[in-house]
């Protein structure tokens, strides 16, 4: 299997001893003809195995600014991802923000933050 330079998962991605099942949820929706979103109570589960770890700084600094302030992992899997996809991983809910297509080489890459829940409770420290 070629892959891209500087690729840190390549070959973990075909041991089942360290991919993790993940949980995607797509809402669906449609645009209004005022440019309003008009999301829809169909949303597709998409389940699949995949690696999953702790965003590094240096694939934080592909993200906008404000993205970076919150927890963030980074996915690989064959399935596809779509900015916005909502992924399910250790109990907690993400947010895809940053797409990385690498379908060439048989996976895609994905950061997603985590999404604030309204029971977060601000640091008091």
């Amino acid at each position: 299997m070629n892959v891209p330079f500087a690729n840190p998962i390549p070959g973990q991605l075909m041991n089942p001893g360290a991919a993790q099942p993940i949980t995607v949820l797509r809402l669906g929706g449609n645009w209004m003809g005022n440019g309003v979103w008009n999301p829809n109570a169909t949303a597709q589960t998409i389940t699949g195995t995949g690696i999953v770890y702790p965003t590094t700084p240096n694939e934080l600094q592909a993200l906008p600014e404000g993205e970076r302030v919150a927890k963030a992992i980074t996915l690989y899997w064959p399935g596809t991802f779509e900015m916005d996809d909502r992924v399910e991983w250790c109990g907690e809910e993400y947010r895809v923000v940053f797409l990385d297509p690498w379908t060439s080489y048989g996976y895609n890459r994905a950061i997603a933050r985590l999404v604030q829940s309204a029971q977060a409770r601000p640091y008091s420290g």
